[in-house]
């Protein structure tokens, strides 16, 4: 063996190996990012859910408080009427 395939293997086992234990921690940092990623998603979409019923009732809210108003409205043009006819 020559000595530069000597300093070639001392090279790949000093750089090689600490670079692929640093390989090895960043894929499972990542697959525990893409998991944390995954669970936010999720939570995010029951938010997202929530949010859309709370909207819907609050639409049915404001339906019935703009029916209320009119009806509150018409009986208040109804009792002027009727106070007319009886002055």
């Amino acid at each position: 063996m020559s000595i530069t395939s000597i300093i070639a293997l001392v090279l790949l086992i000093v750089v090689g190996i600490p670079s692929f234990k640093m390989l090895k921690e960043v894929l499972e940092r990542a697959r525990m990012l893409e998991e944390q990623l995954l669970a936010v998603s999720s939570n995010l979409n029951g938010v997202q859910l929530e949010l859309e019923e709370v909207k819907e009732q609050l639409a049915g809210r404001h339906q019935v408080n703009r029916m209320l108003d009119e009806q509150m409205s018409s009986e208040a043009n109804d009792g002027e009427a009727s106070h007319r006819r009886a002055g």
